[in-house]
């Protein structure tokens, strides 16, 4: 199924966007379903902005900021195009690129040159099947509406630039609050062990993250692969000027699989990287442990030689008072013997 890039141009600079919001109410209701779509609005001073850029919650999903990343390749870059937070982290991967995948020139390169200042446009990327549907849904705006099929090969191209640009700002993302979550663990938290489980969970999402887009990358090589082979095949068997063309397909080709090849190859090494970093930060912990366990240790040791010490002193200490306690009763003793023997011996004398 085909996809269409309907531009409807509109005098006023308001009318735009009313039309724009229109078709929001009547996709909120299920009454159509947009791909992607967005306004650009010519002002009486001959500036350009785009508004009214697609949420990124409805349910286009590959296909968000196509249509503004190719708008602000017009406008120069995000200078001068009024876009939101969102639409800029996924835009901008995929407004780089729209020629190189076909996006038609003639409906959006000669957009803003061809509309009059105090004017608006309406850009909208929709499946076939809708197009009544939106016919019916602009009419009372009184624009003027041209269109422009995408066969499904375009499409998919498209979708895939638009696909690489949000696992970027994804990739971003998760990174950024891994860097985030982790210092306010380590901060909040005195449970090492939950620390460590956090920090371990987050480092698991991104590398599943990380792993999911390895294979999507890998997917695109392997498709590139069949679609070389089989234009190999087909110059086998073609004229001098088809085997040319097959030629040039196949060279085209080449350069995108080798770009495939390039980002696997970065992403694989991004996250050997992120591995180390996370390999080194554990070992310094444990070292640390360790440091921490050993001083423990030898507090314990000095603290019982203490003890030890203090305990032979006082041991020392009793065996002295025992000797001297000795000394002083053989000495008491040996006074009162003589003693005795002088009682006796006066005693003899006096009885004579």
């Amino acid at each position: 199924m085909n996809t269409e890039l309907v531009v409807t141009m509109f005098d006023g600079e308001d009318a735009a966007s009313a039309a724009y919001q229109a078709l929001r109410r009547l996709e909120q209701t299920g009454g159509i379903a947009i791909l992607d779509a967005a306004t650009l609005v010519k002002h009486s001073d001959g500036t350009s902005e785009i508004k009214d850029t697609q949420d990124v919650d409805t349910r286009h999903g590959a296909y968000f900021g196509v249509i503004s990343g190719a708008l602000i390749g017009l406008l120069g870059g995000p200078a001068g195009a009024l876009i939101g937070s969102v639409a800029g982290a996924a835009t901008g991967a995929a407004s780089a690129s729209m020629i190189d995948f076909g996006f038609p020139n003639e409906d959006l390169q000669t957009l803003d040159d061809r509309l009059a200042p105090g004017s608006s446009a309406l850009v909208v990327l929709v499946e076939e099947t809708w197009l009544d549907k939106l016919d019916a849904a602009l009419a009372s705006f009184e624009g003027h509406s041209t269109r422009r099929s995408l066969d499904g090969d375009r499409a998919e191209r498209l979708a895939w630039a638009a696909l690489l640009a949000q696992f970027d700002a994804d990739l971003a993302r998760m990174n950024a609050q891994f860097a985030q979550e982790s210092s306010l663990i380590r901060a909040e938290l005195n449970a090492k062990a939950k620390a460590e489980a956090a920090l371990a969970e987050l480092r698991e999402q991104r590398d599943a993250k990380r792993q999911e887009l390895q294979q999507k990358i890998q997917v695109r090589i392997d498709h590139l692969n069949a679609a070389i082979a089989q234009r190999r095949a087909a110059m086998a068997a073609a004229a001098a000027e088809a085997k040319a063309r097959a030629n040039a397909q196949i060279a085209a080709l080449e350069s995108k699989r080798q770009a495939a090849e390039q980002k696997l190859e970065a992403s694989w090494q991004a996250q050997q990287a992120e591995w180390q970093q996370d390999i080194d930060a554990l070992k310094a912990r444990a070292a640390g442990a360790e440091a921490e366990a050993a001083a423990r240790i030898d507090a314990q040791v000095a603290a019982l030689e203490a003890r030890r010490q203090a305990a032979q002193q006082e041991w020392e200490r009793r065996k002295r008072a025992a000797a001297a306690a000795a000394q002083n009763l053989k000495a008491g003793a040996s006074e009162a013997r003589t003693d005795l023997r002088q009682a006796r011996e006066k005693a003899a004398a006096e009885f004579k």
